[in-house]
């Protein structure tokens, strides 16, 4: 058969397609250009179009020249090359241009689902949050219905929703054992060689260096970074106290971009200093995907948890990256100061730039001229920022050659990076320790859920400097003392500052936009249940699992005789429901038929066409003409269908819908029959 005279795909089939192809188009829509969603919907309304009007898809002429247009436009815009970044958007346009060519052959069918279905596959390898999930499920389970339809004739005509029903049916069989291999089956925690993608770049975080445009970057990212509980407590500890912290950098060569010492340095011996009747605050941290080394915790640290060790500045650092979300205990307090000392801080806590501007120079003459220790000096550095009229700003401007110099003389104003880099620098040339803590400050409080997020946009640094009275790590923060230059950056400031903003909104919100955040903190607490209970499953929640089956009496026994009953029970449920399946398929053929055909005689028994058990079907069709000639169009498909059905080698696709459709027609017209009274009427009313 040639490809012009091929059987075109119902529309039921194309509309499934396409749904299920949107679906996965709009989880990766942020790593697309946006002309190419624009096409991707274009392409898709044009198929369908063409399907319902039983239209032959358009030319190969047509989709070389689509091909060539979307080359040209990723070319144009930057996007042609090597890796996944590269490599999705050619994925998403040629998968639709893939639509266009399909005509009815269950090899293409088969080909563009299972392309969709590895497009889907991709997407939850680098990203597997909530909406993407969901996402991906309605893809799955569209794709799947397109194939129902295509592959089971009793989907149907033009209807929607029986494929749909029957591919639920499937998902739902599988869906037990499913639950089992998720549960009980141990996942490596190895990380796949993929990139964490986010917008078409690498997952923005809290990194190893820390530059000043890094962080202007930062500070209007909504990302969730950690979601953050206090078990045993009403209330997440004050503002001025939610230092989470990460990482600590030493070196810099400027006074402006620092970074983390070399490899291979001594590690210092950690102590924590606190005072006896410090409080003590626990954590459960549950940490979203991200490329950091480094596990955030509430400053400063007590424990290490398991899978962490502490390294240099009091920080965690994983021993292995977490392959996905996850969830540990940290516990930490706030009024503790790291005392870790020795030779990593006289090595790298007094080094200072490579190259030092006079007016440096001469600031730090002053600031040390007479100076008792090192709170003195600290106290007039302080001051001095106060006094100079500094800002934050959430737009900076360039800082010019010197970045140092262009901040603290020139632009004075900046974010944290700025204050953190430039404090730590003029400690150090005024002869104290000094280093640069890289983490995240504050969170928004749900009160739905009664947990903290903190996004991207709390990203913080701030300076730690050595005051040898209390032999330990005093954190300076001089965005603290420095006014912001608009409302934006007063909502963004860490601290008092952003938290007076914040609540200054809050009370002038009005009714809608109180609804609205009711509604966004209702889909916050949704996702964080997802990321703490689904994609942080961990081998810790595993074994409580087996535990609670008391099976964890038998050691590393319990968890393979929990599988594999589990497993067997799994495997009776989906064949036992396959068997049942198999008979409602066999049912809808023969069995099904019969059934509708006797409900079409009572049907036709109320009007007075009462069926004989002499007479065929098509006797008894013909007597149902004779008595409702009006009615004739559709005893006929009925009668046509039926015996097809039953005794045909093989049957229409759609002659049971057309049987089922005859038969609701004939029970809902008003056929000659009794009335209430008795009496007879011999026409239609």
């Amino acid at each position: 058969m040639s490809e012009r005279l091929r059987p075109l795909e119902p529309f039921p089939v194309m509309a499934w397609l396409v749904a299920g192809m949107a679906l996965a188009t709009l989880a990766v829509a942020s790593r697309v250009p946006w002309w190419m969603i624009g096409g991707a919907v274009a392409l898709g309304a044009w198929r369908m179009a063409l399907a319902r009007r039983g239209r032959p898809p358009p030319e190969p002429w047509v989709r070389a020249t689509l091909s060539v247009v979307a080359l040209g436009g990723l070319a144009a815009g930057g996007n042609l090359g090597l890796g996944v970044a590269a490599a999705l958007p050619l994925f998403v346009g040629f998968l639709w241009i893939k639509v266009l060519e399909l005509r009815g052959g269950r090899r293409d069918l088969v080909v563009t689902s299972g392309l969709g279905a590895f497009l889907v596959a991709t997407t939850l390898l680098v990203d597997q949050s909530l909406p993407t999930c969901l996402l991906a499920s309605g893809s799955g389970l569209a794709l799947a219905a397109a194939l129902v339809r295509h592959h089971v004739p009793s989907g149907g005509g033009r209807r929607l929703w029986p494929p749909l029903r029957l591919a639920g049916l499937m998902v739902l069989q599988g869906l037990p054992l499913a639950l089992v291999m998720y549960l009980l089956v141990p996942r490596p925690a190895v990380p796949l060689p993929l990139p964490q993608m986010q917008g078409g770049s690498p997952l923005a975080g809290v990194a190893g260096v820390m530059e000043p445009g890094g962080a202007s970057r930062l500070a209007n990212d909504r990302q969730v970074a950690f979601r953050v509980e206090f078990p045993g407590r009403d209330a997440p500890p004050a503002s001025e106290d939610l230092y989470w912290r990460t990482g600590v950098l030493w070196s810099t060569a400027d006074g402006a971009t620092w970074r983390k010492a070399v490899a291979g340095r001594p590690l210092p011996d950690i102590e924590v200093r606190a005072p006896a009747t410090a409080e003590v605050v626990e954590q459960d941290i549950t940490l979203v995907v991200s490329s950091i080394p480094w596990a955030p915790v509430l400053d400063c640290p007590l424990l290490a948890p398991a899978g962490t060790w502490t390294a240099g500045g009091a920080t965690l650092e994983w021993s292995e990256p977490p392959a996905g979300t996850i969830t540990y205990r940290g516990v930490s307090c706030p009024d503790a100061r790291p005392g870790d000392w020795g030779a990593v801080a006289n090595r790298y806590a007094l080094a200072p730039p490579t190259s030092v501007d006079p007016r440096v120079t001469a600031l730090v003459q002053r600031l040390s001229a007479g100076a008792a220790d090192e709170e003195a000096v600290i106290a007039r550095l302080l001051a001095w920022y106060a006094r100079q009229g500094f800002r934050y700003s959430l737009e900076p401007g360039a800082m010019g050659s010197d970045p140092l110099a262009g901040f603290l003389f020139t632009r004075r104003k900046g974010l944290c990076a700025h204050y953190a880099g430039a404090s730590a620098t003029l400690l150090r040339l005024c002869g104290i320790p000094a280093r640069v803590v890289v983490g995240y400050h504050g969170g928004e409080l749900n009160e739905q859920g009664g947990f903290l997020v903190v996004r991207q946009s709390c990203a913080h640094a701030w300076t730690e400097a050595w005051v040898s009275a209390r032999r330990a790590w005093e954190r300076i923060d001089a965005t603290g003392v420095v006014p912001p230059d608009s409302p934006a950056a007063a909502a963004a400031a860490p601290g008092q500052a952003g938290a007076a903003a914040a609540q200054a909104q809050a009370g002038k919100r009005t009714a809608f936009e109180r609804t609205l955040r009711s509604l966004r903190l209702w889909w916050e607490v949704q996702e964080a249940r997802w990321d703490r209970w689904a994609m942080g499953w961990s081998s810790e929640q595993r074994d409580d699992l087996v535990g609670w089956f008391g099976l964890d009496l038998l050691g590393s026994l319990g968890l393979p005789v929990l599988l594999i009953g589990s497993g067997a029970v799994a495997a009776g449920v989906l064949v036992w429901s396959a068997r049942g399946g198999l008979r409602w398929r066999r049912q809808t053929r023969s069995e099904r038929a019969l059934a509708l055909w006797r409900r079409l005689g009572e049907s036709l028994e109320r009007s007075g066409v009462e069926p004989r058990a002499s007479e065929g079907p098509a006797d008894f069709a013909h007597r149902a003409r004779v008595a409702l000639p009006h009615e004739g169009a559709a005893i006929d498909q009925a009668l046509a269908a039926y015996l097809r059905l039953r005794y045909a080698p093989a049957a229409r696709r759609d002659d049971l819908h057309t049987l089922a459709r005859a038969v609701a027609r004939l029970a809902a017209a008003e056929l000659p029959g009794t009335d209430f009274s008795g009496q007879r009427w011999a026409t239609p009313r």
